[in-house]
């Protein structure tokens, strides 16, 4: 969402294969106030695809338009209540969406040509400011998150959700082979038959564990789930964080907050420095038991298996290009240390 040349954005090719035409995605900004005449620039495709909106050569708007089959219209529209109604009432920074001319937040448009191809967009006002990222995770912007989840999962213990409020519930399956749908961990490179039974080991362990911690309305709910440096943006002139990408949040127990935020870098020597400060920052605002606490290693595992199915199913994109190197081999050592502690 910054103003300059992305040296990332998505190639020609990228946003043919996502099924895009974007002479028919640029017409239909129409659906949108005073942007018919607007131009359209890619900025990323992972599980929507974003493309920045320019007029008169500077940057207005952000336009994300759903990936098939990922979320529905009605789970669109949820997600984007959510979002909102935690900023107006929490004072977390969050985007602020654009109505269509119809007054309407949500809305399926055409993309491709195709009449059976509508999928959900939502336009975004342009925010100033740069991803956080992998490398701008400090501790002292891991306190600031713990005290954005915190914040969060106290509203949402009080929030009554509307009707119709339709995300999805992210513990299922979750020693399943294909967590969050995002790929199959068993098939990521470096991952023999022996990786594969310790990891199961690791997983059956996990289950049980969290069964017995339970889903109580004290450790669970509805959560942002995607929380990692890539969805956090440092606002410019000391305006602090800004948390984007509500697409994945969903109902799961609060600590896997912790788990999303801490995405591909939970084997870096710094992380543990990163979790106290999450803690530290999550403390001050909402209580955080030892039970709590306890479990937090089994988020990062789920988690960071999640991640690496993901990486299977998303080559091309820059953090799987960046992380992907290795990364079962890190999921290893997590699952050793995993194992050796509880197994």
């Amino acid at each position: 969402m910054t103003d300059h040349v992305n040296p990332t954005a998505p190639s020609t090719a990228a946003i043919a294969a996502a099924g895009i035409d974007m002479e028919v995605l640029s017409a239909a900004l129409a659906n949108w106030p005073d942007f018919g005449e607007a131009k359209l620039e890619p900025l990323h495709i992972s599980e929507n695809a974003s493309f920045l909106v320019r007029r008169g050569g500077d940057p207005v708007a952000v336009l994300r338009v759903g990936r098939p089959g990922y979320q529905s219209l009605p789970a669109t529209r949820s997600e984007i209540e959510f979002m909102t109604t935690l900023g107006a009432q929490t004072g977390i920074a969050v985007p602020s969406p654009i109505a269509g001319v119809r007054g309407e937040v949500v809305r399926e448009i055409d993309v491709s040509g195709r009449a059976d191809d509508a999928r959900p967009a939502v336009m975004f006002a342009f925010e100033h400011g740069s991803p956080v990222g992998a490398d701008g995770s400090t501790p002292a912007v891991f306190e600031e998150l713990g005290t954005m989840a915190a914040r969060a999962h106290r509203f949402v213990t009080k929030w009554k959700r509307p009707i119709g409020f339709e995300r999805p519930e992210l513990w299922t399956d979750i020693a399943g082979p294909q967590h969050t749908g995002w790929g199959d961990w068993r098939i990521a490179a470096d991952m023999d038959a022996e990786a594969v039974s310790a990891t199961e080991r690791a997983l059956t362990v996990m289950a049980q564990r969290l069964d017995a911690y339970g889903r109580g309305p004290d450790r669970c709910g509805l959560i942002h789930a995607d929380m990692h440096g890539a969805n956090v943006m440092q606002r410019p002139d000391g305006q602090g964080l800004l948390l984007i990408d509500f697409d994945d949040s969903g109902f799961c127990w609060f600590g896997y907050d912790f788990a999303a935020a801490i995405s591909f870098i939970e084997t870096w020597p710094r992380a543990g420095d990163l979790r106290e400060a999450w803690l530290n920052g999550y403390t001050r605002h909402r209580a955080f038991s030892r039970d709590d606490i306890a479990e937090l290693d089994s988020f990062v595992l789920l988690r960071r298996l999640a991640l690496q199915g993901w990486i299977t199913t998303h080559g091309g994109t820059p953090l799987a290009d960046r992380f992907g190197t290795g990364f079962a081999e890190g999921t290893m050592d997590l699952v050793s240390a995993y194992l050796s502690r509880f197994g």
